[in-house]
């Protein structure tokens, strides 16, 4: 789940651009306003594929611990379903940020729509995302994979492998 990280990594870089000194700004404006941009974009993709419904993601990494629940060397099978269901109500909880995500990559960042075209403004009213409800994402990727870790280590007896991004 390397998304979580390399998201955070975006955000924090277009963070620090967007808070630069304009006169060193003003200095190449094309090159640090694309390099804002870029960092962002990557980020709110990064988020998007945390809870894609295909590929490696939350999702499919919960479903998978959950098909192997009694495979798991540490954790009873109750532990691990209670630890995943405990992980999936946590992240419920960013289902407006992940709905907001979701349409600016459907029509903005992966596809092009004729409102992210001839409205911009509109859809990103619409589906405006700060940067904290963007670091909560995530920090709530993060939280629910490591409590899953510690909990039950993410050892299988044997019988399947987690999925690979």
């Amino acid at each position: 789940m390397d998304k979580r990280i390399h998201g955070s990594v975006h955000l924090q870089l277009c963070r620090e651009i967007g808070k630069m000194d304009p006169v060193v700004g003003n200095l190449a404006p094309v090159f640090f306003n694309f390099s804002y941009f870029s960092h962002l974009n990557a980020a709110l993709m990064c988020a998007n594929r945390l809870f894609d419904d295909s590929g490696t993601s939350l999702k499919t990494l919960l479903s998978w611990a959950d098909s192997h629940a009694g495979k798991f060397a540490f954790g009873s099978v109750e532990d691990v379903k209670r630890t995943i269901g405990d992980a999936r109500m946590q992240l419920a909880k960013l289902h407006k940020v992940q709905k907001c995500l979701k349409i600016r990559r459907n029509n903005f960042l992966a596809h092009n729509s004729e409102e992210g075209i001839f409205d911009p403004e509109g859809m990103f009213r619409k589906a405006g995302v700060t940067y904290k409800e963007l670091q909560q994402v995530f920090d709530e990727a993060a939280t629910a994979i490591n409590k899953t870790r510690q909990k039950n280590s993410w050892v299988s007896s044997g019988s399947g492998s987690l999925p690979s991004e």
